[in-house]
């Protein structure tokens, strides 16, 4: 089976760890047949500018790439951390290039990081992750360009609550009016395979998410690791057969921002 992951930073991101033709090399040992970065831009309060990749170094870097590992297809995309007030700047760098994916992310809420304890301090399990999910509603309709939806519970990787589990019948109402937006708006959701590092035991999202999304009529899947480092292709075999698991027996893949898909299969 040809594996593809979707969701790879590189030293070009802010928090990247590792340089980009690196990470190829990397990927190309692990059996790749391609990978699409998608380095980080990342809005995080309606009054501060973003942080923001430089874009001529990236796609220099890109260019390097696919002529070094003609063997490896290779995406040039984005992650867009979403944030109120910033529609404009979104849009603006969406459209300042001909990318091959965006990734829409939810990293803060309420000028508070989800992916640490200062989201959750002082709020009950129930009300904070309601509060995630009504925000990111609220900023899919608000910033609505772009191609599926990454780790759709990532507020889970939070160590904050002892309890982790994030089931759809939980914040059904929530989840519902996104999941119906993604499809009505040709928007796909990502399986990510982080969460098994993040020791969640499993991919982001829950399954009963997944099949929700299924049974609304979701069809567009995407597979990453959201690697930094060395973890590209990071439980991806894993996140193939998880889809498996779940009733979907395609993968969808991205260029120029198309969609097309490929089999999976045991």
């Amino acid at each position: 089976m040809q594996l593809y992951d979707y969701h790879v930073h590189s030293d070009i991101s802010f928090d990247g760890r590792i340089p980009l033709l690196e990470v190829c090399r990397l990927a190309l040992r692990a059996g790749a047949a391609g990978l699409t970065f998608t380095e980080h831009v990342e809005f995080t309060r309606p009054d501060r500018p973003g942080r923001i990749p430089n874009f001529a170094l990236y796609k220099q870097r890109i260019q390097e790439a696919r002529e070094t590992f003609p063997q490896l297809t290779i995406g040039m995309g984005l992650e867009i951390g979403l944030c109120p007030g910033h529609r404009n700047d979104v849009e603006e760098i969406v459209n300042s290039e001909k990318w091959d994916f965006i990734l829409a992310s939810i990293h803060n809420v309420d000028g508070l990081g989800t992916y640490n304890e200062d989201f959750i301090r002082g709020k009950d399990k129930q009300y904070a992750y309601r509060r995630y999910f009504d925000a990111m509603y609220d900023l899919f309709v608000e910033t609505p360009c772009f191609d599926v939806a990454a780790h759709l519970d990532m507020i889970r990787r939070n160590q904050g609550y002892t309890d982790r589990s994030l089931r759809y019948e939980d914040y059904a109402e929530q989840l519902d009016a996104i999941l119906k937006l993604l499809i009505h708006r040709g928007q796909g959701l990502e399986i990510n395979t982080a969460g098994w590092r993040f020791g969640i035991n499993g991919a982001h999202p829950d399954p009963s998410i997944l099949h929700r999304y299924k049974e609304l009529g979701g069809v567009l899947v995407t597979c990453g690791s959201d690697s930094h480092s060395d973890k590209v292709l990071d439980h991806i075999s894993e996140g193939y057969a998880w889809l498996l698991d779940n009733g979907f027996n395609r993968l969808a893949l991205y260029r120029q921002r198309k969609p097309f898909f490929i089999n999976l299969t045991r």
